[in-house]
């Protein structure tokens, strides 16, 4: 079977997007990112033909990378198995017909894709919203194709009913999924092999800085311990790291506080936090509200925090993005902060049980097979 994955938004990473540089060479990579290769490599090792397209960076940050040593050569750079080009002229590719068309995030261009599909076109839902459905819907029946649509978690899933429904009302073969993301789960075994020293109270925050990585800091502070503060942000070019460098700080840190809150004064819904699963596989404690799909992934290998009095439940539970200033508080994270130094005995227990879930359940040789069924029927 020929495989196309689609994955924009990553034009501007750290270095090019393969996974080499995702897992050693300095590219700081999404959740998103990081699966795709994931899926896409499995799928290759098991006897697929599989190209990745990715967004084309500037001409400026091209250049950049090219001074720094990094090179790219679309169509033939092949990293485990897996072939890496550009949007949406699949550059230097000679052979440009794929039985499947996996897309992500919000590339709707199907039209100017160059590639013929001859099977079906799968969505991979990767947010708790959907873009660019009517142009799927079309361009699945201009060409006579089937169509997936594939959740990263039931919480997605059922946000996107209204979506699913759609699809199901309007092109004939619709297959839905619910499959988790895969973790990086070889260079974590890697690194927790080095039995690195943790660093008591060294706080981390490995997650896009606008999902609540300055509700995080001022906690940090008010505890005291800001000067053991660590941040990295794969959208930042200047602190975007790879997955060797990113789990060895993991590995040496305490705990990962995630608000889930925007600068913007809004609550962030996670479908699935790949940051949550990377800090849990890697013995950090996690404390973090209980939204979006933690339960579902993460319940009992993290601390639930307690919302504010103020907060309206059933809207905090059920939309996908909630607009609520008032958790911008930090006293209810350092208070549970607080309790979990008096229980060292659970904090323990909660740290060493979460290394083995995550390295189980998030492994791409578990995932993977659940993506060969998928393909296999569609």
């Amino acid at each position: 079977m020929r495989i196309l994955f689609t994955v924009t938004g990553n034009g501007s990473r750290s270095n090019f997007v393969n996974g080499d540089t995702m897992r050693y060479n300095k590219a700081g990579l999404s959740g998103t990112d990081s699966t795709s290769i994931l899926v896409a490599e499995y799928l290759a090792k098991t006897g697929n033909e599989v190209v990745i397209a990715v967004e084309k960076s500037s001409d400026d940050l091209i250049k950049q990378r090219n001074e720094r040593g990094y090179t790219f050569n679309p169509g033939k750079d092949v990293v485990n198995g897996v072939t890496y080009t550009y949007l949406p002229n699949l550059d230097g590719l000679e052979n440009t017909e794929f039985d499947v068309l996996v897309n992500s995030l919000w590339f709707g261009e199907y039209d100017k894709l160059n590639a013929t599909i001859t099977k079906a076109v799968c969505y991979w839902c990767h947010l708790a919203w959907g873009y660019y459905l009517s142009e799927l819907k079309d361009f699945a029946l201009k060409n006579n194709l089937k169509v997936g649509y594939i959740n990263i978690s039931k919480w997605a899933e059922d946000h996107h009913k209204d979506n699913i429904e759609f699809l199901r009302n309007n092109v004939p073969n619709l297959l839905t999924a619910v499959i988790p993301n895969a973790m990086t789960t070889d260079v974590m075994l890697e690194i927790l092999d080095k039995k690195l020293e943790r660093q008591h109270k060294k706080v981390i925050f490995p997650a896009q800085w606008s999902r609540g990585g300055e509700v995080a800091l001022n906690a940090v502070k008010k505890l005291g311990w800001a000067d053991n503060f660590k941040s990295f942000d794969y959208i930042n070019l200047g602190n975007g790291i790879d997955k060797e460098t990113l789990f060895s700080e993991l590995a040496t840190s305490d705990y990962f506080i995630f608000p889930q809150y925007t600068p913007n004064g809004h609550v962030y819904k996670d479908v699935h936090s790949c940051a949550m699963a990377e800090a849990i596989g890697m013995g950090v404690i996690v404390v973090s509200y209980p939204l979006g799909s933690h339960e579902e992934y993460y319940g009992g290998h993290y601390f639930k925090l307690d919302f504010p009095p103020e907060t309206d439940m059933e809207k905090m539970m059920t939309e996908r993005v909630t607009l609520a200033p008032y958790m911008s508080s930090i006293d209810n994270i350092v208070e549970k902060i607080k309790w979990i130094e008096e229980n060292q005995e659970l904090k323990e227990e909660i740290r060493n049980k979460g290394i083995p879930y995550i390295l189980e359940n998030f492994n791409i040789n578990n995932i993977g097979p659940i993506w060969t069924d998928f393909l296999n029927k569609i």
